[in-house]
């Protein structure tokens, strides 16, 4: 049987608008999907893309521009500046792989739900009222919120970002982490080269926020 690994953000606007076409593809040629959310901020980050918040305000006009085009064209409602975005993606993935994980339920509906929820309804995905409401209308156990209740300080959010680790890692596998970007960065392991100097403060930083919180088990 035929197979597609879907990779895709719950707070992406283009995942969002895509609807339910791959699904429609696959039931067509009989193969089945395994969803694959993951953090695109991050992903942007690691791979030499522009984050957003970043780019010239000219590209961000141009992007609302075409997210208004293509929002009409498919006919689905669209909030180009919505209310919930940047959101932190953590949550609603890990409840999405939950439900995976534990089976039954409306997995694509799920899906669709949280990226409706963001660009249509004006909804905060990362809250946990939110993604138990979205479980529970697509037939999944509400309480499959696997990992998602926690709160994270903005500042721990913010420190894992820098040190590219996840909520779910331990303390020690975040320290690995944080030591293997220290030693790419510092001037010494890379013959005095200071180029990264603003880089290595702010993983220093990020550690320093992470070291002693007790939201990470040891």
């Amino acid at each position: 049987m035929a197979h597609i690994d879907y990779y895709f953000g719950t707070p992406s606007p283009w995942s969002y608008l895509a609807g339910n076409r791959l699904e429609e593809i696959a039931a067509r040629h009989g193969a089945t999907i395994r969803y694959k959310p993951v953090d695109l901020l991050q992903l942007f980050d690691r791979t030499g893309g522009v984050r957003p918040a970043n780019r010239h305000p000219s590209r961000m006009e141009y992007r609302a521009q075409e997210l208004r085009r293509w929002s009409q064209h498919l006919g689905m409602a669209l909030n180009p500046k919505p209310a919930f975005w940047p959101v932190n993606p953590a949550p609603s993935s890990y409840a999405i792989i939950a439900a995976q994980e534990a089976g039954g339920g409306d997995l694509a509906g799920l899906v669709q739900g949280f990226m409706r929820a963001v660009w249509a309804e004006e909804r905060d995905i990362s809250d946990d009222a939110v993604i138990r409401e979205i479980l529970g209308a697509n037939g999944t156990n509400p309480e499959m919120r696997t990992r998602t209740a926690r709160k994270l300080p903005p500042t721990e959010r913010r420190a894992l970002e820098i040190l590219e680790a996840k909520e779910t890692w331990t303390r020690a596998e975040i320290r690995k982490q944080y030591k293997s970007l220290v030693k790419d960065l510092h001037p010494d392991m890379n013959g005095g080269d200071r180029s990264d100097e603003d880089r290595l403060q702010e993983v220093v930083w990020a550690w320093d926020q992470i070291k002693d919180s007790r939201s990470f088990k040891d």
